[in-house]
């Protein structure tokens, strides 16, 4: 009598097999969209964090005002107090801007003694390269001066 394999009986041994192939398939494409969507979520968290720091910097005139209203919705303030809290908040806004007329360029002076002793040890090409990254950064990150 020749041993001829039942493909019923076949099936049936191969099927745990198979399904344990796709169980870890299932819980691999399960994990890779957990990151996914975590590397999404810090990415989006991270650039609306950046734009409003940013924004903080280049417009500073704005603060008061969001400030207010912030401790508004914290403190439960009234219309009143909330106004006043504004007015206190420009008020001091106008002395930590002379602090800053007269810090800001101390703080300039420095980044371009980094720059200039950075420049020092580096090639021609790595130095237009500096040179371009830190002109970035100055324009991103570096407000105006206030008047």
């Amino acid at each position: 009598m020749s041993q001829v394999a039942d493909p019923h009986r076949v099936a049936a041994e191969l099927a745990p097999v198979v399904h344990r192939t796709r169980r870890w398939l299932i819980w691999l494409l399960m994990l890779a969209m957990f990151l996914s969507g975590m590397g999404i979520g810090i990415g989006g968290t991270l650039i609306v964090v950046r734009n409003r720091i940013l924004d903080a910097f280049h417009h500073p005139e704005k603060a008061p005002k969001q400030i207010a209203d912030r401790l508004r919705n914290k403190l439960s303030l009234t219309e009143a107090q909330a106004s006043r809290v504004e007015a206190i908040l420009q008020a001091h806004q106008v002395e930590l801007r002379k602090i800053r007329r007269v810090a800001q360029p101390q703080v300039e002076a420095q980044l371009d003694q980094v720059e200039q002793e950075i420049d020092q040890m580096l090639d021609a090409g790595q130095q237009a390269k500096w040179h371009e990254m830190m002109s970035s950064l100055r324009e991103v990150w570096i407000p105006t001066r206030p008047e």
